[in-house]
């Protein structure tokens, strides 16, 4: 039945996008946020839904269609479905209908589409061959490599899929992606500022070595610890351990899960394991922590964005301010969904009207402002930033001061300004702009925890640097200091948000429906918590009369038998460059043959 309305809408969508006049094209170009009530869209998401089922039952060739409709506006035909120059040309050469086949899909569901084209199409070239060419099927397969590799510089000029997909597609060839792009530019690499080269491994590296081992990595961080429950134990379950730690705290926990094993390790200053590591520079462990996944720069991102960016635009006309806002009760802009990207035009190049684009020149001028911000100025706009909407909805009645997600803002205030403040201004302002970028893909994929420790110096000098204050460093107690959610636990924290879905804008993180929220399911005290006069209080990095230095890092945890994302290795990338970011990977120790 799922096959069969997959065949339906198929055809469907191909003679809509054949016969759609001027106008709607036109509109839709123009405001993309609206897709979701475009006919040739919800079409396209159909069809994508039974792309999955269609490849269960074996229909390699129809889900290969499927898949070219949905990503290119059209269907190759059988006669010159591997003369794949002459199909680039044709798809570049129909404007209209490569833009509009551009924003049917988001830019992460595009990137997932193409990836399963490729694969369905290797499949489908197996099952056709015949039995004596079987064996010899490889050369007909390399023709997708081929296709692949005249694909990425196109897709990298125009960010038409996400920057992970083409590296994880450079991978599947076997060629490095510094060669396949040097003589094509990356619009996302260029905008967000990924690295592709590791500069330290260059330096290090013979010039006759393959340029794929100068690829950039991320810091990793290796441990040993066994898991009480292995991967053979159940295909579900995930690993457990055994705490190394006595406290009041873990005897009533059974057991730890990978990420609170990493939280230990790096409080008790077991991790990194070299003494010189840039994280031991200010001292051994002390660090607090959470496994939020990136909630907290979300947070921040709606908090500090609120009214600069997430705001109506003020150079779009009143009609457009109009549809980005279909209702006083959104969180934030339809366009927010939409992607920067660029779509070939004859002589140009024409930009997609995301969010991004539409707010250049205003995101650029905000983020400036952010990177040049000190980190007190950065933990006081935290907290002008949350009074002032308390300022607002107590002017508008109680019913304003009932917004579960302003009190836990205000619950929460000077540990956000902490952490703001332990970012800095570049770190921010690179995070706000890949979340502007595309917020439906980097607003998921960040780092497992967030580790913060805070301390002061006992004899400053004239530098107020973290790197200037060595050896004369005082940890602070943060649960004395900043109190709020470190007062619950002062070894270990727990989310500032128990639903991580909550703080991403305008849907859910995993793109589906996943029920009622946590937030849903409120008690009486956190309800009327606004109502009983309570402010926020103003975060200062003194202590004692000396100043505070915040440092933070993120770090992305791996049991023996995971791997690193795609998305994740962006997200690192970025984080590295501009702050503190790095993998922990916990192998099992081998055990010994009787």
């Amino acid at each position: 039945m799922i096959a069969s309305l997959g065949v339906v809408c198929h055809q469907v969508l191909l003679y809509r996008l054949d016969h759609l006049s001027f106008s709607e094209i036109q509109s839709f170009v123009t405001r993309p946020w609206l897709r979701h009530l475009v006919p040739v869209s919800v079409l396209a998401y159909i069809i994508w839904d039974c792309v999955d089922t269609v490849e269960k039952r074996g229909f390699h060739d129809i889900a290969v269609q499927f898949l070219e409709s949905i990503l290119f506006g059209f269907q190759i035909t059988q006669q010159d479905q591997w003369k794949y120059d002459d199909y680039l040309e044709r798809k570049e050469t129909n404007t209209l209908i490569s833009h509009v086949s551009r924003i049917l899909l988001s830019r992460r569901v595009r990137g997932k589409a193409y990836e399963r084209l490729l694969i369905d199409k290797k499949h489908a070239l197996k099952r056709n061959a015949p039995k004596k060419e079987k064996k010899k099927s490889g050369k007909k397969i390399c023709v997708v490599d081929l296709f692949t590799e005249a694909c990425i510089p196109t897709i990298a000029s125009t960010s038409s899929l996400p920057f992970c997909f083409i590296r994880k597609f450079s991978r599947r060839i076997k060629k490095p992606l510094f060669s396949l792009l040097q003589d094509a530019w990356s619009v996302e690499m260029i905008e967000l500022g990924i690295r592709l080269l590791d500069g330290k491994t260059m330096v290090a590296t013979n010039a006759a070595s393959s340029t794929l081992d100068r690829e950039w990595s991320p810091i990793t961080d290796v441990s040993i610890a066994n898991a009480i429950q292995n991967d053979s134990d159940g295909g579900s379950i995930r690993c457990s351990f055994i705490s190394n730690e006595e406290s009041n705290e873990v005897q009533y926990t059974r057991s730890l899960n990978v990420e609170e094993l990493a939280i230990e390790e790096y409080a008790a200053g077991r991790l990194p394991l070299d003494e010189k590591d840039e994280l031991h520079k200010n001292g051994r462990g002390g660090w607090k922590g959470w496994h939020c996944e990136g909630v907290h720069v979300r947070v921040l991102f709606r908090i500090i964005c609120s009214d600069a960016l997430l705001g109506y635009c003020c150079d779009d006309k009143s009609f457009e301010d109009q549809t980005v806002f279909l209702n006083p009760y959104q969180v934030a802009p339809l366009d927010l969904q939409v992607a920067h990207g660029v779509v070939h035009n004859t002589d140009a190049f024409k930009p997609i009207r995301g969010f991004y684009e539409r707010r250049r020149t205003k995101i650029e001028a905000f983020l400036s402002t952010i990177e040049s911000m000190s980190p007190q100025n950065l933990a006081d706009l935290v907290f002008e930033s949350v009074t002032l909407r308390l300022e607002s909805a107590k002017k508008h009645g109680t019913r304003f001061l009932n917004d579960q997600t302003l009190c836990k803002d205000v619950q929460q205030v000077k540990t956000l300004s902490m952490l703001a403040a332990g970012f800095g201004g570049h770190l921010l302002a690179s995070m706000f702009r890949l979340l502007s970028f595309d917020y439906r893909h980097y607003g998921a994929g960040l780092p497992d925890l967030l580790l913060v420790r805070a301390f002061v110096n006992k004899r400053p000098c004239a530098s107020s640097k973290a790197s200037d204050l060595t050896g004369n460093n005082e940890l602070l107690n943060l649960s004395e200091w900043i109190g709020e959610v470190f007062q619950k636990s002062p070894t270990s924290t727990s989310g500032i948000l128990d639903d991580r879905d909550e703080e991403f804008l305008g849907g859910s993180i995993s793109e589906k429906h996943t029920g009622a929220s946590a937030s849903n399911r409120r008690n009486k005290d956190s309800e009327n918590l606004l109502t009983k006069e309570l402010y926020p209080e103003r975060l200062i990095l003194i202590s004692n009369g000396l100043p505070v230095i915040v440092e933070c890092v993120f770090v992305e945890v791996k049991s023996h038998s995971d791997k690193l994302d795609d998305r994740q290795e962006d997200w690192l990338n970025i984080l590295d460059h501009h702050g503190n970011a790095r993998v922990c990977k916990f192998h099992s120790s081998k055990k010994k043959k009787r």
